[in-house]
C-alpha cells in the first residue's frame, strides 16, 4: 500500500512499508512549498526531540508529563508540523 501526502491537492505518495503506521508525510515538492523558517524550525526541535529520546513513531502525550520539557517540544512540534502542511497546501491552491 501507500500512504498520500497530507497536502490537500496533491497526489504524490510513499511506501506504506516505510513509515509506521498512522504516519502522515508531506512529499518534497510539498515540503519545499513551506516557508524556510517553518521548514528550519522543524529541524530544530526534530534535534531536540532526540536529545531527549522522543520518537517519531510514539508521537502521543501519553508519556509525558505537563510542562515537562518532553511535553513542551512535543506541543511545539506539532503546531510547527500543523503549521508547515496548511502554508504548503496554501502555496499549492496558490492562495496567499
Amino acid at each position: 500500500g501507500r500512504i498520500q501526502c497530507v497536502v490537500v491537492g496533491c497526489r504524490r505518495t510513499a511506501p506504506k512499508e516505510k513509515y509506521p503506521e498512522g504516519t502522515r508525510i508531506i512529499c518534497g515538492k510539498c515540503w519545499r512549498l513551506a516557508p524556510r523558517y517553518l521548514r528550519r524550525r522543524y529541524s530544530r526541535l526534530r534535534r531536540i526531540m532526540r536529545k531527549l529520546h522522543i520518537e517519531l513513531d510514539d508521537l502521543d502525550f501519553g508519556g509525558t508529563k505537563p510542562g515537562s520539557p518532553e511535553r513542551r517540544v512535543l506541543v511545539l512540534w506539532y503546531e510547527n508540523w500543523d503549521r508547515i502542511v496548511g502554508r504548503a497546501t496554501e502555496a499549492r491552491m496558490g492562495i496567499g
